[in-house]
């Protein structure tokens, strides 16, 4: 039976869905938009959606109530440490991407004895670390992006801000959350009426709106099990990504994380497999979302995640997730 709530409701607003997850939701949606968007087809969405993003971002960082919340019982530091953590874990293997690998000296600047150090320091460590990642993020903010960069910057100024006693304090509740709740509200409401404006314009084609939505953000990443490759592919190079057994339930998030260079996705019958009708170009710079039946010449078969460069000239890059 057809239910209109599930159809026309406010899918972003749900219970089990995390104000953090939200965010990140909308600032990938966002990505995909501005990706996608060679013709301009999408500047209104663009121009709309923004400064919803923009206004919720900056609740979660100034005057999150949730943190509030915790605050009362763990003490702000505790939290401001734990968010320390996650955040220098999960960025862990972006920054890799971003500053060359493990191996390189920027990324060692960063991460000089590994992610590890940074899973539970303790008080006295903690000065030094965000003073350390502070300087430089500063330093290579050209590599890591605006993002990036402002999120690792904010860790130091996160901290200062929490060893004031004044911040243990408590706002009070009742505006917070009702702030909060015009901010959240307001961008929930505009990602569903993203969501129908984009359904628009293509209607009926679901394929032809895969690659802007990523749901799997919405929630914890416990529900949906990650595994992530990525790589450099020299001109016309080929390369397994794979050799897995994937169902239908799962998703491959694709991105091409190079400029100068297209490469060819699919999944094939044997190792180095010819292109074939099911493969797809993505191009440089693009992001786009599969079902393994979208890469498969035969629904149901082939284990072979495949990537080839299609360029001749220049390096391929990829990050390849598989979800599910």
């Amino acid at each position: 039976m057809i239910n209109v709530e599930k159809l026309l409701g406010n899918i972003f607003d749900k219970q089990g869905m995390s104000r953090a997850h939200l965010l990140a939701y909308s600032k990938d949606q966002l990505k995909r938009l501005i990706a996608n968007n060679d013709t301009h087809i999408y500047d209104t969405i663009i121009a709309f959606i923004s400064p919803l993003i923009v206004a919720f971002d900056a609740e979660l960082t100034t005057d999150d109530t949730t943190r509030n919340l915790r605050a009362g019982q763990t003490g702000i530091v505790e939290i401001v440490t734990d968010d320390f953590g996650n955040t220098m874990s999960t960025r862990e293997d972006e920054i890799a991407r971003k500053l060359g690998g493990i191996n390189s000296v920027a990324f060692k600047e960063i991460y000089p004895h590994g992610q590890s150090e940074y899973t539970r320091p303790s008080r006295d460590n903690m000065e030094k670390f965000t003073k350390r990642i502070n300087l430089a993020a500063t330093k290579y903010a050209a590599d890591l992006g605006a993002e990036i960069t402002a999120e690792l910057q904010n860790l130091k100024v996160n901290y200062n801000a929490a060893r004031d006693p004044q911040t243990d304090t408590i706002a009070d509740l009742s505006a917070t959350k009702k702030a909060v709740t015009t901010n959240q509200i307001a961008l929930s409401k505009g990602l569903t009426k993203v969501l129908h404006q984009i359904g628009t314009l293509y209607p009926g084609d679901a394929a032809a709106c895969n690659s802007l939505f990523n749901f799997n953000l919405l929630y914890p990443v416990t529900h949906h099990p990650h595994s992530v490759y990525s790589g450099v592919l020299l001109p016309v190079a080929e390369v397994t990504v794979l050799n897995q057994a994937l169902g239908e339930t799962m998703q491959i998030a694709v991105e091409n994380t190079g400029n100068n260079a297209d490469f060819w996705i699919w999944i094939g019958d044997v190792p180095a497999a010819q292109v074939h009708g099911k493969a797809v170009l993505v191009k440089a710079g693009k992001l786009a979302n599969f079902k393994p039946s979208d890469l498969q010449e035969l629904a149901g078969t082939g284990t072979y995640l495949t990537i080839k460069n299609a360029n001749v000239t220049n390096s391929a890059s990829y990050t390849v997730t598989i979800i599910g």
